[in-house]
């Protein structure tokens, strides 16, 4: 059974977390300027030096695991 990314969180320390939410809003805050851009994913994931689909599932949070995360640091 994969560890979802709420199973992660649940396991950090109050300071670990908020870093992380920290990080989770920077992120969010670049998909909105993305959009408001008009980039590609694609285009987006080489700046973050993933791959496209590694980005297209940071785009979508609900089904986000922790492999996924991992790789977009």
């Amino acid at each position: 059974m994969p560890i979802t990314l709420q199973d992660k969180m649940n396991g950090l320390s109050a300071a670990r977390r908020k870093a992380v939410e920290e990080q989770a809003a920077r992120l969010i805050a670049e998909e909105k300027t993305r959009r408001a851009r008009k980039r590609t994913p694609g285009r987006m994931a080489k700046r973050r030096a993933i791959s496209q689909e590694g980005g297209s599932r940071l785009e979508k949070p609900s089904d986000a695991l922790l492999s996924t995360i991992r790789k977009a640091r």
